[in-house]
């Protein structure tokens, strides 16, 4: 028998109105006979709306920890503005610098750049807008707010492609909220599309789209298995059958209803509360037969963790760090986060970099985001420090007895054979002395 079969037969036998049952009235377990799009108490899972995407990110635990971890990640960044020689030239832009820090009345950098990465991996776009007066330059904008995609609508020209200017694209903005439909030059608008690309729409739209398209099935069993964990934790039904193991020549003797109602009594006072009798002392001779299920039994868990690795790999998080990850080690960990942030967070934050400094029009300057101070990330360039040491040692060695060429050296400590042509093999004594130099740095 099946899973489900299993559990529905069991609420149809012994069903108490609670928990189990496959349909006992208004208390059913709307997750066993979920169809289409829809789960459990009316919740409809539809991801190609605003309103849908924040629907599934309310509903759906597993995918809200994994985007708000990505956001506070990158709040471990520090924002430099710098010229071509990498110089803090902070000093040349005093407004730009004072809204790095304070962008608006309510927020901090850090809350500001959480709200836009959060919104970003959410919707695949965010819009960000400047309160820049007409005339001045956009690093002198006085404020910077996020802007929830639901609430912006974009007026295109229906020219592209053809087009060396934003303004030639783009007429303008329409900012809905309240009612009220506010226009907004191009001027004053960032738009920021997510690196996940948009691929199902018209070349004209230039929307982004949100991750969570491809993840319709992933997030909507998560969302399932998460509600039959809550209510089986709440409303567990019939944990058991109490029979009596007295019997005479016809078999076993059924109890009377006023022995079933004592019985109930009785039981009704015992408990781990304050005021609950801790041992129970029966005059029957009952027997018991145990007929819950565990959430381990019923093996939830194990039946969403492959969607739970799908919502995180689309997010680029690793799965390992998520605490429900059977297998999971301590050095796993330690070798997963820097290769997260390597490949996670910190591209998306040269992303936002670079549109900061397209936007704010700074001239040879560069808004750039330095995660030096991330203590995971300088142990592991420690230990690929310490590691390249080895390495090379080894390689010096193997050279200089004749088993590796110059090439296989350098190729071994990942520098370019391109650019590092090797020597000719047969002058060893020059080979020897300029590689030995090499290694020396």
């Amino acid at each position: 028998m099946g899973f489900l079969n299993k559990i529905r037969n069991v609420g149809n036998i012994f069903g108490t109105g609670k928990g189990l049952s496959a349909d006992t009235g208004a208390r059913k377990l709307d997750f066993f006979v979920w169809t289409g799009n829809s789960c459990s108490n009316g919740f409809e899972l539809n991801l190609d709306s605003t309103e849908g995407i924040t629907s599934a990110y309310n509903k759906c635990s597993t995918l809200s920890t994994i985007i708000n971890r990505n956001a506070l990640s990158m709040t471990n960044c520090k924002w430099w503005i710098v010229d071509d020689k990498d110089n803090d030239v902070a000093d040349r832009y005093p407004t730009l610098t004072a809204l790095m820090k304070r962008p608006n009345p309510l927020q901090s950098w850090s809350e500001f750049i959480m709200q836009m990465d959060v919104i970003r991996q959410l919707y695949g776009e965010v819009f960000v807008y400047s309160a820049t007066p007409a005339g001045f330059d956009k690093s002198e904008s006085s404020a910077l707010w996020v802007i929830n995609p639901q609430y912006v609508d974009i007026e295109l020209t229906g020219k592209l492609y053809s087009q060396s200017k934003l303004d030639d694209i783009v007429k303008g903005y329409f900012l809905n909220i309240d009612g009220k439909r506010r226009y907004i030059e191009s001027y004053n608008i960032l738009h920021i599309k997510d690196s996940y690309q948009n691929i199902s729409i018209s070349p004209s739209d230039i929307r982004g789209q949100s991750r969570l398209s491809g993840l319709r099935n992933a997030i909507r069993n998560v969302i399932q298995a998460e509600e039959a964990i809550y209510s089986l934790n709440k409303d567990r039904g019939a944990q058991g059958i109490l029979s009596n193991k007295t019997s005479d020549i016809s078999g076993h003797l059924p109890l009377s209803d006023e022995e079933k109602e004592k019985l109930y009594q009785e039981l009704g006072r015992y408990g781990i509360g304050e005021g609950y009798r801790k041992i129970i002392i029966a005059n029957q001779d009952l027997n018991w037969q145990s007929m819950s299920f565990s959430v381990k039994d019923l093996m939830l868990f194990e039946g969403i963790e492959s969607n739970v690795r799908r919502i995180a790999e689309a997010f680029g998080y690793p799965s390992e760090l998520l605490n429900n990850q059977q297998g999971t080690t301590f050095n796993n960990k330690q070798v997963s986060i820097p290769y997260y942030y390597r490949q996670t967070i910190i591209p998306i934050a040269k992303m936002y970099g670079e549109s900061l400094t397209r936007f704010f029009e700074l001239d040879g300057c560069d808004i750039v985001p330095d995660f030096s101070d991330v203590e995971e990330l300088k142990k592991s360039e420690n230990e690929k420090s310490e590691s390249d040491h080895k390495i090379n040692q080894a390689m010096k060695i193997a050279y200089e007895n004749g088993i590796v060429s110059k090439a296989e050296w350098r190729l071994r400590l990942g520098m370019d054979e391109e650019i590092y042509k090797p020597e000719n093999t047969n002058n060893n004594e020059q080979g020897n002395k300029t590689t030995g130099e090499e290694s020396d740095e």
